[in-house]
């Protein structure tokens, strides 16, 4: 199992082989390339918000802080993590996604944001989507953003371009969409109520 976040303020880098939970007080790194990965901290650090959503691209780990907004840590030295400064906390951040060296994350009012990030520790804005109802969460694939936008539903993105992002369809989902995934043709989205 590989934890991701943790809601204590930070994030927790971790790979466990034991089922049972670690303790989740902060962000921590894991040695992965023993197997199986034994269970222990590398390193930690404390992050603003709340650890919602985590993806890492070589070096850096962007963070979905809620609204704390983007937080990226630099894990070159797994076992000594580092704040990169300065965050972007002016918008809301629930969920991040890498794909190639694009980010996207779902904003919450400020819809979908699209940023570059082949400079890993300074992202440069592409575009933003703003979005009927509030981006919960998102997945990516075949040239298409899935985001699932609570009560604007599941909206479907085309960001072939990424600087030009364009709504290309949407299902109504009745209790809101707050959760995605995507995987070869098929999303799946939760709902209020816990439905699928």
């Amino acid at each position: 199992r590989v934890n991701a976040a943790a809601h204590s303020g930070g994030v927790l880098l971790t790979g466990i082989s034991d089922p049972t939970p670690a303790n989740l007080d902060g962000p921590t790194a894991i040695d992965l390339t023993v197997t199986p990965p034994p269970v222990g901290r590398l390193g930690s650090i404390h992050v603003s918000g709340q650890g919602r959503s985590i993806a890492v691209a070589n070096d850096a780990a962007y963070i979905a802080a809620g609204s704390a907004g983007l937080r990226i840590v630099d894990v070159r030295l797994p076992n000594q993590p580092a704040t990169v400064q300065p965050a972007e906390p002016s918008v809301t951040a629930h969920t991040v996604r890498l794909s190639g060296n694009l980010l996207y994350i779902a904003s919450a009012d400020a819809g979908l944001r699209i940023a570059d990030v082949t400079d890993r520790f300074a992202p440069q804005p592409v575009a933003t989507l703003d979005t009927p109802g509030s981006a919960r969460d998102l997945a990516i694939g075949n040239g298409f953003a899935y985001v699932a936008d609570e009560d604007g539903g599941l909206l479907v993105v085309d960001v072939h371009t990424p600087g030009a992002p364009v709504i290309a369809g949407s299902v109504a989902i009745p209790d809101g969409a707050y959760s995605v995934a995507y995987r070869a043709g098929l999303a799946v989205v939760g709902s209020d109520l816990h439905d699928l």
